[in-house]
């Protein structure tokens, strides 16, 4: 038996370690219940295409697609299969948000590219757009910024425990946040419970944002659409997701804010207006950007004026 020798505990070769695998797949789904589940055909898939890693790992994907699925997914490691990592890693964030009521089905998704740990991205099938690429470049880019907080953000996307999965808004119903605005950009948790209950542990989450939003030639790269969605994304990853969505609305325009700043585009100071998101502005000319921004990052709340 080898060790297991990625930060996945999932051993890449001919033969693997049970023991590394199915820890592998339990970081996979941290904080979601159910652990994700297969059936026994798609453990007998694997065992007999053992050789033939790519038509496995179609057929598996193609079960989480559909509501089957019985058996434990550590059960399916029993035999594990020379699968590449990546994708066992792909299976089990797909199982993840196999059950989500959130978007469109799964089944009508790509397999998606994976951009970190746990961190994917997803488009439908004929989608007209280098939309992978972007975002693989857009998450870079913000892994460059003078800000710290943008790093910050970024680092923490890369690390995430729960699976972040970001995809575009499209002509699909499923994918808007309402019939009424189309083109709202909007983060789900894919354990279909109400936002207003908050979250204090680890919980999938799904973006939508607009393909333009990660387009550095486009002018709605500099509004910090992706920013304020990736706020949101990790407070559900981390288990920060507080209860009061005029709480969680404030921090993403926190960070919105510092990115708008960056590119000299003007800041936001209410949502919609519904209520005041001046925080960074007043953060600025006290000089406590930044120790806002590591409270972000450690709170579910927001610092109360001193």
């Amino acid at each position: 038996m080898q060790p297991a020798g990625s930060s996945l505990g999932v051993v890449v070769g001919r033969q693997a370690s049970r023991k590394g695998a199915i820890r592998g797949l339990e970081e996979l789904s941290s904080g979601l219940d159910p652990l994700p589940r297969l059936s026994d055909r798609t453990r007998r898939v694997y065992s007999r295409h053992r050789q033939e890693p790519t038509k496995g790992c179609r057929l598996a994907r193609h079960e989480l697609e559909t509501p089957m699925g019985s058996t434990d997914t550590r059960r399916l490691l029993d035999s594990p299969p020379a699968v590449p990592i990546e994708c066992q890693a792909r299976i089990g964030l797909m199982a993840t948000t196999r059950h989500s009521a959130i978007g469109s089905s799964i089944g009508l998704w790509l397999l998606p590219a994976l951009v970190g740990a746990n961190v994917l991205v997803e488009t439908p099938p004929g989608f007209q757009h280098p939309f992978n690429e972007q975002v693989n470049a857009a998450l870079a880019s913000l892994s460059r910024s003078e800000d710290a907080s943008i790093r910050q953000l970024h680092d923490a996307v890369k690390s995430s425990p729960a699976a972040i999965v970001i995809r575009p808004i499209t002509d699909d119903p499923a994918t808007w946040h309402d019939p009424a605005d189309p083109n709202r950009r909007h983060t789900e948790p894919v354990d279909r419970r109400p936002k207003s209950t908050g979250r204090s542990k680890p919980t999938g989450a799904i973006v939508y944002i607009q393909a333009v939003d990660v387009d550095p030639r486009n002018a709605a790269w500099t509004q910090g659409d992706l920013v304020h969605e990736l706020v949101h994304a990790v407070d559900l990853a981390y288990g920060r997701y507080h209860a009061d969505d005029t709480v969680r609305e404030r921090r993403a325009v926190f960070l919105q804010n510092v990115w708008r700043a960056r590119f000299g585009s003007a800041l936001r100071s209410t949502y919609h207006g519904r209520f005041a998101t001046t925080d960074y502005q007043d953060a600025k000319r006290r000089g406590i950007v930044n120790e806002h921004g590591q409270y972000i990052f450690t709170r579910a709340d927001f610092p109360a004026l001193r």
